[in-house]
């Protein structure tokens, strides 16, 4: 758990992942295996705030009701950037 909420990179695969614990297979561990071998290959990884003289808010969301033909389910999705500039328009 303390992965991802620290690192959002991985909290897709890792709650894909945690479906199956209940009836794990080789291959389920073997994709935790990997994500561990990301982990661990991406731990200098950082994120540097410096300050700046305007902040910005952007926020973006999108969802599709029923979008999934599989299972009918509702999916959402949704991106907040605090302090992001913007990119100028050429």
């Amino acid at each position: 758990m303390y992965f991802t909420a620290t690192r959002p990179n991985i909290m897709y695969v890792v709650s894909l992942l945690s479906k199956h614990m209940h009836c794990a297979s080789k291959t389920h561990f073997q994709a935790a295996k990997r994500i561990f071998r990301y982990i661990k290959g991406t731990i200098d990884y950082e994120i540097i705030f410096s300050q700046v003289e305007k902040l910005n808010l952007h926020g973006y969301s999108d969802s599709d009701w029923a979008g999934n033909i599989n299972d009918m389910s509702f999916n959402f999705g949704s991106s907040v950037f605090y302090g992001a500039q913007r990119n100028k328009k050429l």
